[in-house]
């Protein structure tokens, strides 16, 4: 199948299952008040997906655990439920979460291996990052997204007034957008940078080229004191569907991973998503992007390095 025909495709599959996920979330939302549950808000990313592989195996049911997966299509959705306490925790990313944090207290109780990629339209014969210079980049502002962009160029010893930023909140628009040679390049997290890649687009760099390392699960930290054995069997039943997911043949919960990504089986087919055992959080990885946000002005100068993670849940 031609690129364009495929890709097109993807996008409006993936547009459709946004537009139902909204409505079912909205009754997720609606059936989450009880208080004794552990709520966790979730952004559809290839990381989030033992959660997921987790509750639909019933490993949360066999450990006793009452947790409510909430997911969330956009991640601002997901940070306005984290302040108005509608949930007790999230999947974030650093810089989110440093903002979150002044408005509710908050702890990284694990790091998620989330990996964003820098992809251009093949059409575009960009080769890498120093091609960029002044091209139009499709990312989210206020975020590890904005973060890794300027990390990139920062590569080819640009600053980031050398790359024309354009505000993409949406995932679907951005991929459709660099679909149609609307921008120069976008940043992408798993799985959905596989999408225009297999469709022929082009890699740039990513974050593990930059061994950058910025999401993560958070939890208020009223949470932490009055739930923390609930958090414990969230990360518990986490590892153990990370155990089955490499331990079982992919067509045995690729299913599970379609439902999570609102993506359609013979998509999610195409794609590789492996699961990765949870880890802790360093400190390091929160203190390199709290310099960056110093310099954006997104917090004061002389600010220090808040203590963010909280070690007890993870070995």
């Amino acid at each position: 199948m031609k690129r364009l025909p495929y890709l097109f495709l993807i996008i409006a599959i993936l547009a459709a299952a946004c537009s139902k996920e909204t409505k079912k979330t909205e009754v997720k939302k609606a059936k989450a008040d009880d208080s004794a549950s552990l709520k966790v808000a979730l952004v559809p990313i290839s990381a989030t997906i033992p959660f997921y592989v987790a509750q639909q195996l019933g490993i949360y049911d066999s450990l006793k655990a009452d947790i409510k997966l909430i997911r969330y299509g956009a991640a601002i959705d997901a940070d306005t439920a984290f302040a108005n306490a509608t949930v007790d925790g999230m999947s974030t990313d650093v810089v989110r979460a440093i903002l979150l944090n002044n408005k509710r207290g908050l702890y990284f109780v694990m790091a998620l291996e989330n990996k964003y990629t820098l992809i251009t339209p093949h059409d575009l014969r960009l080769k890498n990052v120093k091609d960029i210079k002044e091209r139009l980049i499709a990312m989210t502002r206020y975020s590890a997204v904005d973060y890794i962009v300027d990390k990139s160029l920062a590569t080819a010893k640009y600053g980031p007034e050398d790359a024309n930023k354009v505000q993409i909140n949406n995932l679907v628009i951005r991929l459709q957008m660099l679909h149609n040679t609307q921008v120069d390049a976008a940043l992408l997290p798993e799985p959905y940078a596989q999408l225009p890649l297999i469709a022929g687009d082009r890699a740039i760099v990513s974050s593990s080229d930059l061994s950058v390392c910025t999401d993560g699960m958070i939890f208020s930290k009223e949470s932490i004191s009055k739930k923390e054995e609930q958090i414990r069997n969230l990360i518990k039943g986490y590892n153990l569907a990370v155990e089955y997911m490499n331990s079982h043949p992919y067509k045995e919960w690729s299913k599970y991973a379609a439902k999570h990504l609102g993506l359609e089986q013979n998509v999610v087919d195409t794609l590789s998503i492996k699961g990765h055992v949870a880890v802790k959080m360093q400190q390091k990885d929160i203190d390199a992007p709290l310099e960056w946000m110093k310099g954006k002005k997104l917090i004061d100068k002389k600010a220090s390095a808040p203590q963010l993670t909280n070690d007890k849940f993870v070995e």
